[in-house]
């Protein structure tokens, strides 16, 4: 971080030094480096600096097509400044401690999204989050990955939390978040036999742009289920930014065609039906989705 902060007193723009950051970028994430970037200590000058210099890097480059490398670093430098300083300080720091809220919502892996909650989870604890902020957007991403109501929306928070294996603390355990990421990484490379791919229709989303949430165009989305080398099904749809974790799913015993979410039991299924289209149903909401086969 003082070589970081040197290079700026002597003039270097912000937007250089990520340049410079992600030249011949390696296999894996360099954490000797990441975490030299994040202060050693609460001199506000420093504490300013980062969260500029991460607000840059997730902002500024979400159409980049090396977003997600940023993305996943973003995240270890915040873990490693949340073990060392906890939630960023709202009276010292103003606007600029939300940032760590957009570089968790930028994840795209919902299994490091559980190992890093306690980040979002102290922010609630702080006020640094609304309530209604917190139930809607950020443990929604959550919950609706097991559940298909809405009782993200009334449940007691201690409720949520048990309900979604989460657990308040102040330390995230970086070597289990790379390893959970390397895990994903090495999954969605692996795809070695496809079984299909579909098309959504053209959709709105939902991104956390400079702490607000806004609705965007998407164009058709691509699904594919794909089967690994080790036998598994996977589901991924391929967003622009890749904000789609892959989803392990398995064959319905009962139907030829038909797929369900490992570890989820509300009756939500995939199937390939005869014309060769991609059925979702969520019978809880009473939605059926179709998604057209790719010509």
């Amino acid at each position: 971080m003082q070589l970081f902060l040197g290079l700026i007193r002597l003039g270097i723009p912000v937007i250089v030094l990520i340049c410079l950051f992600l030249v011949n970028l390696p296999a894996q994430l360099d954490t000797t480096k990441l975490r030299q970037m994040v202060p050693s200590n609460t001199e506000l000058y420093a504490q300013k600096h980062f969260w500029d210099f991460i607000d840059q890097r997730d902002q500024d480059y979400r159409r980049s097509p090396i977003i997600e490398r940023m993305d996943e670093e973003n995240l270890i430098m915040v873990c490693y400044y949340f073990n060392a300083f906890g939630y960023p300080d709202f009276r010292r720091l103003g606007e600029r401690a939300n940032i760590i809220n957009m570089v968790w919502a930028h994840n795209r892996y919902v299994n490091v999204d559980r190992l890093t909650a306690p980040i979002i989870m102290e922010g609630y604890a702080k006020g640094a989050i609304s309530e209604e902020t917190f139930r809607e957007y950020y443990l929604r991403v959550l919950y609706q990955r097991s559940y298909d109501d809405h009782r993200n929306e009334t449940e007691p928070i201690d409720t949520l939390y048990k309900m979604l294996g989460l657990t308040m603390s102040s330390h995230i355990a970086v070597d289990s978040v790379l390893a959970c990421m390397d895990h994903n990484r090495r999954l969605e490379a692996d795809t070695a036999n496809v079984i299909g791919t579909w098309y959504t229709e053209a959709v709105k989303d939902t991104i956390l742009f400079h702490g607000k949430q806004m609705l965007v165009n998407q164009e058709q989305i691509p699904i594919r289920i794909f089967q690994t080398s080790d036998q598994r099904y996977y589901l991924k749809l391929y967003y622009p930014d890749n904000s789609y974790d892959a989803r392990e799913i398995i064959k319905d015993k009962g139907y030829a065609n038909r797929f369900i979410e490992r570890g989820v039991s509300t009756g939500r299924y995939y199937e390939i039906d005869e014309a060769g289209d991609l059925v979702y149903v969520i019978p809880a909401r009473n939605d059926i989705r179709r998604y057209h086969k790719a010509l």
